[in-house]
Formats: structure tokens, C-alpha cells, sequence
């Protein structure tokens, strides 16, 4: 199985807390969700996405970096919690 991403596509993973489970989808509650937006955008994109609403959102973390803000643009292989 080949799992190369095309040339200019970005993997992005989003850790929620138990609590935003009633925001997601059943297939993404309890686990990590990995999304592959194909282009630059922020994490606010990204979480609303997923169905849950930033405005429900205290703080977020960039893995390896500390803390976020909405307006960060997403890079490969981040991982927002």
C-alpha cells in the first residue's frame, strides 16, 4: 500500500478532550483525528471542521511548542491538542 501524500498536501492531527465528544462525530470521538486539508490553513479552520466550535475552546497546544493560537497556519505533521 503506498501511503505518500501528494506533492504540496499537509497531514495535521487534532487530540480533543473527552468533553468535545458531543461536538464530534461517533467515528472520531476517543481518538486522535487526522485530517489532510491539501492547503494552508489555520487551526480555527481546522477545528470547525471537525464540528466543534472554536468559541468552545479554552486553550490550544502545538506539540513541541506550546501554546497556539487560532490563527496559527498548520504545517505537516503538527499536532494540535
Amino acid at each position: 500500500m503506498n501511503t505518500a501524500m501528494p506533492e504540496g498536501s499537509i497531514r495535521v492531527t487534532l487530540r480533543f478532550d473527552p468533553d468535545f465528544n458531543d461536538f464530534l462525530p461517533a467515528k472520531r470521538r476517543g481518538r486522535p483525528v487526522c485530517i489532510m486539508p491539501g492547503h494552508a490553513t489555520t487551526i480555527k479552520d481546522l477545528v470547525e471542521s471537525c464540528g466543534v466550535p472554536h468559541t468552545e475552546i479554552g486553550e490550544l497546544r502545538l506539540k513541541g511548542s506550546g501554546c497556539a493560537s487560532f490563527a496559527t497556519r498548520v504545517s505537516d505533521g503538527d499536532c494540535f491538542e
